[in-house]
């Protein structure tokens, strides 16, 4: 069962790291691509890529070496071997996915007011925003974790008041109110986007219809999965603190729980790439013409250095 999960966490990270990078370049490269959207789309990329970059001590590298004690077990828990910036990742991303859905709240309710559309000043204070929630959140945690030697494995060393009310911070506060928030947004702008009062007339009125309805359909469909993925680690946790003896003496099931829930973590923030590919056709030529690039030079380099070596005289 662990080599299992581990060649599919191999498969997800690295699915998860090439997709949210390419993302993340096909924006940065192209100015055309830098919108409001897109480019809380590459925050979002960015934190997704973090989320798997940062699991990869925890669940492929964890059988590879013994953990070092003391201060230094102390560091490697906060920066490394408990995937600190995992979760601190997965809040920013949290909280990014609610900042699209405002986004889409205000261009399709309010299209002619630039109250509260998002301008480039409202971009950087958003996302700037995400990561000091998202930074606050977790410097509470990097401050209280600790390697246990006894227990040979990071342990937070806080009172079980404290752990449950962190708990309930990561899965009411900034889990299930953003998403609550997500869809009463997504609600409305659906009825306007469906309902009745969607019929137009003129034919340029109707194609940007057609692109809100495209885009909206692409966000609302990340977000969909963002709710199915995610409920699992918040049930691992919220469960295993609550639940009490039920829960925890059932040896067998813990780290399996454990383990579906983080995959599901990483194959979250995977197929967002995915379907970014599949419904913008730009995106996906800009994609297919980065990495041919990308592997077309590397092919070069390698014609020239084998060249030159061919050419080099020989030193006998």
């Amino acid at each position: 069962m662990e080599t299992t999960f581990k060649v599919l966490f191999i498969i997800a990270i690295a699915s998860n790291l090439v997709g949210n990078i390419s993302v993340i370049f096909v924006i940065l490269l192209h100015r055309r691509m830098q919108t409001p959207m897109n480019c809380l789309l590459a925050n979002l990329a960015l934190a997704d890529s973090m989320v798997g970059l940062f699991l990869i001590p925890r669940t492929l590298l964890n059988d590879l070496y013994t953990h070092p004690g003391g201060w230094v077990g102390d560091l490697l828990c906060k920066m490394l071997t408990h995937a600190c910036f995992t979760y601190l990742a997965a809040v920013a991303s949290m909280l990014t996915l609610m900042f699209i859905a405002w986004e889409r709240y205000y261009a399709v309710i309010y299209p002619h007011s630039s109250k509260g559309r998002i301008n480039a000043k409202k971009l950087r204070l958003l996302i700037a925003l995400s990561w000091i929630i998202a930074c606050g959140y977790a410097s509470i945690e990097f401050w209280i974790i600790k390697f246990d030697e006894n227990k040979n494995s990071c342990i937070y060393d806080w009172s079980e008041t404290l752990w449950k009310i962190d708990v309930f911070v990561w899965c009411i506060v900034l889990s299930l109110v953003p998403l609550v928030i997500q869809v009463g947004l997504y609600v409305r702008v659906v009825h306007r986007l469906w309902g009745k009062q969607a019929q137009v007339n003129e034919i340029s009125q109707r194609s940007l219809m057609i692109q809100r309805k495209k885009l909206t359909k692409t966000i609302i469909l990340i977000s969909f999965i963002n709710i199915i993925c995610r409920l699992p680690i918040d049930f691992h946790y919220f469960l295993s603190t609550f639940a009490g003896e039920t829960f925890t003496t059932a040896e067998w099931w813990v780290p399996i729980s454990f383990s579906v829930s983080h995959l599901m973590l990483v194959l979250n923030s995977a197929v967002n790439p995915v379907i970014y590919a599949a419904q913008d056709r730009e995106f996906r030529q800009h994609t297919v013409r980065l990495w041919m690039n990308r592997c077309g030079r590397g092919r070069r380099v390698m014609d020239t250095t084998s060249a030159l070596e061919f050419t080099k005289p020989s030193s006998r």
